[in-house]
């Protein structure tokens, strides 16, 4: 009797370690298409790389790993190399989420005739959950094998899966809303002149882009955007473009204006900065038409300097919003070193 109740304890825990591993198969695949969509898509991913490398090891080490626990059921020794391996593997793909801090952003354009376009900016926080816990219990199995304790834990991993799920479910939503609440606040009145236009086109390019406008308040761009804040020098378009996607005002002057004005605009981006990402940027801009112009992702304002009262107005409405489809994007961890 009680060496069948020892035999049935490592037969339950690896039953419900094998289904653990073919759960991280399913979650695996079920994000992968989440992101990538169908077969008639094309993903232009601007965060998440480390994420997607997750997906991928986590699937091949569901898909292998509960095979191979087929197949040793009845060899211990090389059982717990499984368990220890494929629990090990599960926590690198934890780790590799963390490092891109669980943040997934791009966009996704699909299908074969007529196209739609799908902006993503999404954090995925249930995957420590959904990984984490059959790491936990992949490992806690090899380990007990080597050394039995009293508690059989796999009885607990569904109620640890339910609870972790809704406080990390709870304090991801709350996460995301302070990191996003800024495109979704009461903008401020739009100012006189601001001319408000489409700019549909989020592509990423390699190369240089001729834009319609000058400077560049939209459209195709490159795929690292420039960080937010104060440049002395003029800065590439299509990486300053690619930072208006993401909720930046734009503030370009001409390299001819005062010295005493280019002081009066620097002080103003400093002490308006909007959150942990800024949203502002502040270049000059050889060729200019106008003293200053500001610009966001599909809005542009012409003004008369430095002092114009429309500045503060422009970048209240925009600044930090969800004009460029990329509410909360990042501002941050790109290319340039601003000075300020």
């Amino acid at each position: 009797m009680n060496e069948a109740g020892e035999t049935q304890g490592p037969r339950r825990s690896v039953r419900s370690c094998a289904l653990s591993l073919v759960f991280t198969v399913v979650v695996a695949a079920v994000t992968f298409f989440h992101f990538h969509g169908g077969f008639f898509c094309d993903l232009q991913r601007d965060r998440g790389a480390n994420i997607d490398h997750a997906v991928g090891l986590s699937f091949a080490v569901g898909l292998a790993g509960s095979l191979l626990l087929l197949f040793t059921r009845r060899r211990p020794r090389l059982r717990r190399a499984v368990l220890l391996t494929a629990g090990t593997l599960l926590g690198i793909a934890v780790v590799l989420v963390a490092l891109d801090s669980a943040t997934y952003t791009g966009h996704r354009s699909c299908g074969l005739f007529t196209g739609t376009n799908t902006t993503i900016n999404e954090r995925v926080y249930y995957l420590y959950v959904f990984w984490g816990m059959p790491a936990a219990l992949l490992l806690f199995t090899a380990v007990s094998e080597l050394r039995p304790v009293p508690v059989d834990l796999a009885s607990f991993v569904p109620v640890g899966l339910l609870i972790g799920t809704v406080v990390l479910g709870t304090w991801a939503l709350a996460a995301s809303g302070s990191r996003n609440g800024s495109g979704s606040r009461k903008r401020s009145k739009l100012p006189a002149g601001t001319k408000v236009f489409a700019e549909p086109n989020h592509d990423h390019v390699a190369g240089k882009v001729r834009y319609n406008r000058t400077p560049p308040a939209g459209g195709p761009h490159n795929d690292v955007w420039l960080n937010c804040g104060v440049y002395t020098r003029p800065v590439r378009n299509e990486n300053a473009d690619h930072s208006l996607e993401h909720g930046a005002v734009w503030i370009t002057y001409a390299p001819d204006l005062t010295h005493a004005n280019i002081a009066r605009l620097r002080h103003f981006v400093e002490s308006h900065y909007h959150g942990s990402e800024r949203y502002l940027i502040l270049s000059p801009y050889p060729g200019l038409k106008r003293p200053v112009v500001v610009s966001a992702w599909g809005a542009q304002l012409e003004l008369r300097g430095a002092a114009d009262p429309r500045l503060a107005a422009f970048v209240a409405h925009f600044a930090g919003g969800d004009q460029g489809g990329e509410p909360g994007g990042y501002c941050t961890g790109g290319i340039g070193s601003p000075s300020g």
